[in-house]
């Protein structure tokens, strides 16, 4: 690393204050990267890979030199006003770094290309100060900022939005001074801008960078310039060590900010003091460093080149190369900036000299190959090395004709040939080696598949044409083996390939099957039945009663039959008490029981539907459907306890009419009660629960004798009663 300062100091000495000027501007442009070693096979064989590598390793085969920083120092010591407007600098103490010597196109693209920036610096208290960088396009990345905003001074409100409030989640030093700040004159009023009578202590450097790679260490874990540790620390001389790149810190923001600001041109530091406390403070050197430092990215561009990552390639000969061949390329190295270095080099890849032959022999024959008897078939090769250093090799192929009798069978479908038969072929080779054939045809027998159907899944018939209704459930099976695929065609339209498999007809009609399979020998078979399933139309079973809720009072009730078509039989199943009533009637009048059987309960209401299809004179098919409902008959009879015991054992602790909610038949009603003088003590309405009947207890009234009234209405009658109850709690 380079760092560059020229520095030097004039005195002037007037009746007021004491001017000191030190000032130094050193700009080095560190450009690229050039290739300091090219180290590439020029002339390979044909089945050899040119390998590249870049980068600035001796193992490297295109090895690069290493970049330097670019340095700009500034040193003029300068007085950071306490929240003061002070001459010449006003509240903002700026300082410019002219940058040069890169492309104008050149920008950051990461935040390592700022090496860091370091500010020689004495304050008494870090808390109050707001540090920025900005870079020549106007982009700015806060370096340190104030605790809390600062008062109403002009420099206080001349401060950004995001001049304050770092992290204070982490533990933070409120007191941290900077460098050792002198404290004279510190009880003068706090707008003085006069250096005499507030003189500079010792400036101390801090340096700020996002560079790891660069082999900086941190101050703290966290990197931050205001956490308790900087306080404690038993630095006596200075806080980063620019030299070692140790102490560093993070700037509050980050140089990410920066990416995409342009290199070439005014950089500025901005240091504003927002807090008119008890500090003054001074500025004596700050340096920017930028360091594009490695390579970003190299590009072998030519023909039959390949990237491996982004600084290593591969270069392989032309496919189908037919003769030594030259290829030109030419290779760019990047750094990070944009920047590139160019490099032209070829490589000559060559040809192999390679051949080979074909050779027959009758079987018995030896052939003698390099001093070894070659008695079977084989494939010789003998590898040879060229002029030019690629192998060569020379390939022989060596087959022996048989001379022997062979004898092979050939089966064929029925179809394809009638007869059995063998033919005897006798062949001379070129080699003049002779070999009979013998070829025997055999017949594969052709066996028609056998069709398995089903309505039921139990009974199976391969003849027969079965008949249905819908919807209409057919089984299909086949059980032929040994073959290789099968095709079912039902209806002419649906095709299946299962062995077996359930088919649904909703439609009324006849419907034809086949199948048709190829054995594994490769020959077909098919069979097709024609009219093999006739599904019929099936009724439609439904019913109703007119009676939604028949009572034990009267139960009893008119069924309608809602089946269709209306010219078909019934049959009735009615559920009874004891067993089963059957009727055949369209729309029968039930009624269940005597008039002195409690036939409360649900009873199951079945009707079957029968439809007759004539299909010939001799033959007939019926097709049924079944509706099936439950009809509840309900207990109307209304009970009207006379005698309440709310003693909280759960038991009679209401008085409730029974049979009103269980069955809800009187759904309309209303229910009064008063005490022995007339007062009415409870009313209700519409009861449905029993949890809203009259609970004596809840209602706080004491044992006596009540009087109630109830009237209820519906379909089944009007009900009226009048009488007394009994409260009693049996203490």
């Amino acid at each position: 690393m380079y760092l560059c300062k020229i520095g030097y100091v004039m005195k002037a000495k007037t009746t007021s204050y004491l001017i000191l000027l030190i000032f130094a501007l050193l700009t080095i442009a560190a450009r690229g990267q050039s290739i300091v070693k090219l180290d590439i096979d020029t002339v390979v064989c044909m089945a050899d890979t040119v390998r590249i590598s870049v980068g600035k390793q001796a193992w490297h085969n295109v090895q690069l030199a290493d970049g330097v920083p670019t340095s700009v120092a500034v040193a003029k010591r300068r007085m950071i006003p306490n929240g003061t407007d002070c001459l010449p600098d006003g509240c903002e103490l700026k300082t410019t770094f002219a940058v040069g010597g890169y492309d104008d196109a050149d920008t950051v693209n990461s935040a390592e290309v700022i090496d860091y920036l370091r500010l020689k610096i004495e304050h008494g208290e870090q808390r109050d100060l707001y540090i920025a960088l900005t870079c020549p396009n106007g982009q700015t990345v806060d370096i340190d900022r104030l605790a809390t905003p600062g008062g109403t001074t002009s420099c206080a409100l001349s401060l950004p939005d995001s001049s304050h409030g770092f992290d204070l989640s982490l533990p933070v030093a409120t007191l941290l001074k900077l460098g050792n700040p002198s404290t004279v004159g510190h009880d003068l009023p706090h707008s003085s801008c006069d250096s005499i009578l507030l003189p500079p202590g010792t400036g101390w450097n801090y340096c700020w960078s996002n560079a790891q790679t660069h082999g900086i260490t941190y101050a703290n874990d966290d990197a931050r310039i205001y956490r308790p540790s900087n306080v404690d620390f038993d630095w006596s001389t200075d806080s980063s060590i620019v030299a070692t790149r140790t102490r560093f810190y993070r700037p509050a923001g980050s140089f990410n900010s920066l990416i995409g600001c342009p290199l070439n041109g005014n950089w500025e530091l901005t240091v504003i003091d927002g807090n008119n406390n008890y500090y003054d403070g001074y500025q004596f050197e700050a340096e920017l460093s930028l360091w594009p430092h490695s390579v970003a990215h190299a590009d072998v561009m030519g023909e039959w080149s390949q990237p491996t990552s982004d600084t290593s390639f591969i270069i392989t000969a032309p496919w189908g190369m037919q003769h030594d061949t030259t290829l030109q390329f030419t290779m760019r190295v990047r750094n990070w900036l944009g920047g590139f270095v160019d490099s032209t080099f070829s490589v000559r890849f060559m040809m192999p000299t390679a051949s080979q032959a074909d050779t027959s022999l009758c079987s018995g024959d030896t052939l003698m190959w390099m001093g070894q008897p070659i008695t079977t078939d084989t494939t010789l090769q003998q590898r040879l090395t060229a002029a030019n250093g690629c192998d060569s090799v020379h390939t022989l192929h060596v087959h022996f004709k048989s001379t022997y009798h062979l004898a092979d069978t050939v089966y064929r479908c029925p179809r394809q040939m009638p007869t059995p038969a063998w033919i005897d072929t006798v062949m001379t080779t070129v080699d003049g080696c002779d070999s009979t054939l013998r070829l025997q045809f055999l017949l594969l027998k052709d066996f028609e598949p056998l069709i398995l159907l089903s309505t039921d899944s139990i009974n199976w018939d391969s003849n027969a044409t079965l008949i249905g209704c819908n919807p209409m459930h057919l089984y299909l099976r086949d059980t032929t083996s040994q073959l290789m695929s099968r095709l079912w065609t039902i209806a002419d339209t649906d095709t299946f390939s299962a062995a077996s498999f359930h088919y649904r007809f909703d439609s009324v009609g006849t419907y034809n099957i086949g199948l048709k399979i190829v054995y594994d020998t490769g020959c077909q078979a098919s069979r097709n039945i024609m009219q093999a399933v006739q599904v019929l139309e099936s009724p439609k079973a439904e019913f109703d009663w007119h009676r939604e809720i028949p009572a034990m009072s009267n139960p009893e009730t008119q069924f309608v039959n809602l089946s269709s078509p209306n010219d078909i039989t019934y049959l009735w199943n009615i559920q009874t008490a004891g067993g089963t009533d059957t009727t055949s009637e369209k729309h029968p009048f039930y009624h269940w029981g005597e008039p002195s059987d409690d036939m409360t309960g649900s009873y199951s209401v079945q009707l079957i539907a029968n439809w007759t299809h004539l299909l010939s004179d001799t033959l007939e098919h019926v097709c049924h459907d079944t509706a099936e409902h439950v009809v509840t008959i309900v207990n109307d009879f209304l009970q009207f306890p006379n005698v309440v015991t709310p003693n909280g054992d759960g038991i009679n602790d209401r008085w409730e009419v029974v049979n009103l909610v269980e069955f809800g038949v009187y759904p309309m009603n209303e229910v009064w009660i008063y005490s022995i003088w007339g007062q009415l003590v409870f009313h209700a309405k519409n009861v449905s629960r029993k949890e809203e009947w009259w609970d004596p207890e809840a209602n706080h009234d004491p044992d006596g004798t009540y009087y109630f009234r109830f009237l209820a209405k519906s379909e089944y009658g009007i009900v009226k009663r009048n009488g007394s109850i009994e409260v009693t709690r049996g203490k």
